[in-house]
């Protein structure tokens, strides 16, 4: 069943980077996937129903996956040489303590609640202040040709 989210997730990807070339924009293709992975890890926590929750997971994993193209590329737009690299870096850090600390919480979580409703909101919470950072973000130069 995980072949369906994933696969779903893909498509996202493609199609947001797609769009974003097409456009010329960067932002909003980033932010909106973020603001849908947190609805879609929100359901986990209202709609307790198997079914809702299988696309609550299909929303998560198009909404984290989707902006991957457009978020490694954004830096490079008002960033250069050594800058440009060290924000690069500074990302890739931030994501791996964010691999370990986001399963640990969660298995804390669970422990002290008793329940992952707890984790879903955290996650929830985790994406949508992603979402509203990415907003915060200078809006890139454009250069003259």
């Amino acid at each position: 069943m995980l072949v369906i989210p994933m696969s779903l997730a893909l498509g996202g990807m493609l199609w947001v980077g797609y769009s974003s070339s097409r456009a010329g924009e960067k932002r909003w293709h980033g932010v909106i996937p973020l603001f849908l992975a947190a609805l879609g890890m929100g359901f986990g926590t209202l709609l307790h129903e198997p079914l809702w929750g299988f696309v609550g997971v299909c929303l998560a994993g198009v909404g984290v996956y989707g902006p991957f193209g457009v978020w490694w590329s954004y830096p490079t737009t008002f960033l250069s040489g050594a800058a440009a690299a060290g924000a690069i870096g500074l990302i890739n850090s931030c994501g791996n303590v964010g691999g370990f600390l986001g399963p640990y919480l969660t298995g804390v979580l669970k422990e002290t609640t008793g329940s992952v409703d707890a984790a879903y909101v955290g996650l929830a919470s985790s994406l949508l202040a992603a979402g509203l950072l990415m907003l915060t973000l200078r809006r890139p130069r454009h250069k003259d040709s």
